[in-house]
């Protein structure tokens, strides 16, 4: 997923590239930086339902009022006093010249040269004993100082219609441009084709037979709904939403572009599933065009995987691409993720003084890094990127015995929010670098030969001060020797089928040196079965047997995932 910038934002003149947070329902203060496509994950808690509603508070289409609830400002948890201001500052920046000339209202609110001018808007509001006041609405300069004099209404009026907001909440309701406080529910048609569609839509969490009835309903309701948008479109030759339905329309595995008034066949069932329910959704019957009309909206994407047959899911990802708006998407999906660009990705993290965001430099690695991070991880590992420590080993018997070390000494590293990753064939720099970028906790394993010296030399260096991070050297030249001496040598020995040599004084057997018999063992069973009746027998003898190096190293692992 993701396309060049300039080929993702030429149509759009205006874009949103900051959202700062503070005082807004779980957020105490978040500051959050947008690209035209924008991945942000994290763990349940952090306050994702609360970004969303803080950026269709503002930028809603259709939302006629400014205004906050009661229970929207953050009550943090006792003895804390609930905090009694809201502020949100949207930063929105020019992306071609002209813009100011095609939308006059507009240009009193943006500060810098033609094309490159920057917007920031800030709502405010405080509690007071009756409740939340007004909003107070500012412009501001780049530096934060409000803009003399404030631009007029107009301005406002005129940005909140160039950049509107639709929300997607994929899984369990669609939520297009909100309606003004108090106005009524119109009870149409068209009302109940939308009820088909999101029926439809519940149900692909069973999987996608399109021969069900139900579902059936709900693809004509929203190839009805779509039709019906085409048509006015195209009676009011609006272009830049028009192409967003023929993107949609034209996204891969379609047959062909939209006419003005029909939908053709997409092809695919998935395909044309996934698109029917997600244009269904996005141009609702409610008002949706109307409120849209000409402009380039933020379109926000709440899990689009939530009760997705996988198959269906993996489309509805390639059509999130094909749109020619700015995207800002929430996923808990490592398949999703795969197929974003490293620095559209942003980690939010709950902190005791608000949420922190993490984000990959565009030159944080190298395009070679890149390379080798996206092949190992995105494409292979990409649940790795949700978690809270990486415990990096060098090759597939420390990948299968570390989990199970920790299970036998009492953890559940995924349950911990560690996840085991080899480093061999990725190297261990670009995997430290992704890591400390995304704010996940690292710790290295490294063999006690002269490779695992270098490994663990270069970890320690590239550690960055403040992050959390640990290296494990083992004393001995591999974890194959460190089992053997510290009493699985009989393990080894079964499975080489070396016997050992009698003693000449009478004592005990002599076994051959360890080397020897490891490489034996190795060449016998191979390295994946030899780990798990190493395993075998540490499960056999308790907690009490694990090797002391080992043991430090998974409660070393925890203790940063658990910090």
């Amino acid at each position: 997923m993701g396309r060049p910038a300039d080929q993702a934002c030429h149509t759009r003149p205006v874009r949103l590239r900051r959202i700062q947070i503070e005082g807004f329902r779980a957020i105490r203060r978040l500051d959050l930086e947008l690209d035209d496509l924008t991945a942000v994950i994290g763990e349940n808690g952090f306050g994702r339902t609360s970004l969303l509603d803080a950026l269709m508070s503002c930028l809603g289409a259709g939302t006629a009022v400014l205004a906050f609830a009661a229970d929207d400002f953050h009550a943090p948890p006792p003895p804390e006093a609930p905090v009694d201001r809201i502020r949100i500052v949207l930063t929105f920046i020019e992306t071609r010249p002209g813009e100011r000339r095609a939308t006059p209202a507009l240009a009193a609110a943006l500060v810098g040269p033609d094309g490159a001018g920057l917007a920031m808007l800030q709502v405010e509001a405080t509690r007071g004993d009756e409740g939340p006041g007004p909003c107070a609405v500012t412009f501001c300069a780049p530096d934060g100082a409000p803009l003399r004099p404030q631009p007029p209404p107009e301005a406002l009026a005129a940005l909140r219609e160039r950049c509107p907001a639709v929300v997607l909440r994929a899984g369990r309701y669609f939520v297009g441009p909100t309606r003004a406080p108090g106005a009524p529910v119109p009870l149409t048609a068209d009302l109940e084709l939308e009820h088909q569609v999101l029926h439809a839509y519940a149900k692909l969490a069973h999987g996608w037979d399109l021969t069900a009835p139900d579902m059936q309903a709900g693809v004509a309701a929203a190839r009805q709904i779509v039709a019906r948008v085409a048509e006015r479109l195209a009676a009011r030759a609006q272009p830049r939403t028009t192409r967003l339905l023929e993107a949609l329309a034209q996204a891969p595995g379609a047959r062909g572009p939209v006419a003005p008034g029909t939908l053709h066949a997409l092809g695919g069932a998935a395909q044309g599933l996934a698109a029917l329910l997600l244009l269904g959704g996005l141009f609702r019957a409610n008002g949706a065009p109307d409120a849209l009309g000409d402009a380039d909206p933020i379109l926000v994407i709440e899990d689009p995987e939530a009760n997705l047959h996988p198959v269906v899911a993996a489309n509805v990802s390639r059509l999130i691409d094909a749109l020619p708006v700015q995207r800002l998407v929430t996923t808990n999906s490592g398949d999703l993720l795969a197929s974003i660009p490293l620095w559209s990705l942003r980690r939010a993290v709950r902190e005791a003084d608000g949420v922190r965001v993490f984000q990959v430099a565009r030159r944080a690695l190298s395009v070679d890094e890149q390379r080798r991070v996206g092949y190992h991880v995105r494409a292979n590992r990409a649940d790795a990127l949700f978690a809270r420590c990486w415990l990096l080993v060098e090759g597939e018997t420390e990948f299968w015995l570390v989990p199970e070390l920790a299970r036998i000494l009492g953890y559940d590293l995924p349950s911990e929010g560690v996840r085991v990753v080899e480093f061999a064939q990725c190297g261990v720099e670009p995997l430290v670098k992704l890591a400390q970028a995304l704010g996940i906790a690292w710790h290295l394993l490294a063999d006690g030969d002269e490779a695992g010296r270098r490994y663990a030399a270069r970890a320690r260096e590239l550690a960055a001060p403040g992050v959390e991070a640990g290296v494990t050297l083992l004393e001995h030249q591999d974890v194959e020797h460190c089992f053997f001496a510290h009493g699985f040598e009989d393990v080894f020995l079964s499975a080489s089928g070396i016997k050992p040599r009698p003693s000449r004084r009478g004592g005990p057997p002599r076994g051959p040196a360890p080397t020897k018999v490891i490489a034996r063992a190795i060449d016998e069973r191979g390295k994946p079965r030899l780990a798990l009746e190493v395993l075998e027998a540490l499960s056999a003898r308790g907690l009490d047997a694990v090797p002391p190096p080992l043991r430090a190293l998974v409660e070393g692992a925890v203790r940063l995932a658990r910090g």
